[in-house]
């Protein structure tokens, strides 16, 4: 979660940068808004997202895109979202048109001009950075489970990683009905391809039972590492959006048995 936060606080700089300079105009600090030096961060910021997509994509096997019915979720959202303003102040400006009303209080065009800015930046926020945010996430938790099944017993068939488990929200307050995303890998260490199917019983900080979950059966290749896919995983998301199953809290254990086929 902290690389997605840390990637949408940079992208938002030159956004906010703009917005400073356009409120100091407004208050005639300024003469005119500042936009070559925001321009040119942003640009940077897209440069380095571009490289970082390629190396990713090249590395890790990671699509360099999400799907088109993620960004149309996302598209839809931040619609109704710029609709609704774009509806308010069309209906203050209809109500306002026959008074003599300050621009100061009311100016149309200014109010326009922050619903396109805000088009923009939700556009590129939900399209490109924020899953740029979410590969990186992505990336370290498929490190981290590298690193734990490389250190686990060899003489074990296969080896299990809890590498995650976090919620969307992002304070602990009016969290109450968020629902913990736990990502477990799996690694075969045989020297063959095998199926195999898995049942976890997710137990929480206290060694209380949360959830007991059978994987799907999953065809694991020789040394391979997967993520443990169950029912509640949705495979049609992007890979960095996936996860095994949710819990009502935070997971901190686990115990498993396992069947493995031909």
């Amino acid at each position: 979660m902290i690389f997605i936060l840390l990637v949408i606080i940079l992208y938002s700089v030159p956004f906010i940068w703009v917005l400073w300079s356009f409120i100091n105009v407004k208050n005639n600090k300024r003469e005119k808004v500042k936009w070559k030096y925001p321009i040119l961060l942003f640009l940077l910021l897209i440069l380095l997202s571009i490289i970082g997509n390629v190396y990713l994509s090249s590395t890790y096997t990671i699509p360099f895109l999400q799907t088109s019915m993620e960004s149309m979720i996302w598209l839809i959202v931040a619609a109704v979202f710029l609709g609704i303003i774009a509806l308010i102040n069309v209906f203050v400006t209809l109500s306002l048109r026959n008074k003599n009303v300050s621009k100061q209080f009311h100016n149309p065009r200014v109010i326009w001009k922050l619903i396109g800015g805000m088009a923009l930046f939700l556009g590129f926020l939900f399209i490109w950075f924020m899953p740029f945010g979410q590969k990186l996430s992505y990336v370290m938790a498929l490190e981290q489970a590298m690193n734990a099944t490389e250190n686990a017993n060899g003489s074990e068939e296969i080896t299990l990683s809890l590498v995650k488990s976090e919620s969307n929200c992002l304070t602990k307050r009016n969290c109450s009905n968020e629902q913990f995303h736990n990502v477990i890998y799996v690694k075969n260490n045989m020297d063959e391809p095998k199926e195999i199917q898995i049942k976890i019983r997710a137990l929480d900080k206290d060694q209380q039972e949360l959830k007991v979950i059978d994987s799907k059966i999953m065809e694991v290749g020789a040394n391979e590492l997967q993520m443990v896919k169950t029912e509640e995983t949705n495979q049609q998301s992007s890979i960095w959006n996936q996860y095994s199953f949710q819990t009502d809290d935070r997971m901190y254990y686990f115990q498993h048995h396992f069947a493995i086929g031909k």
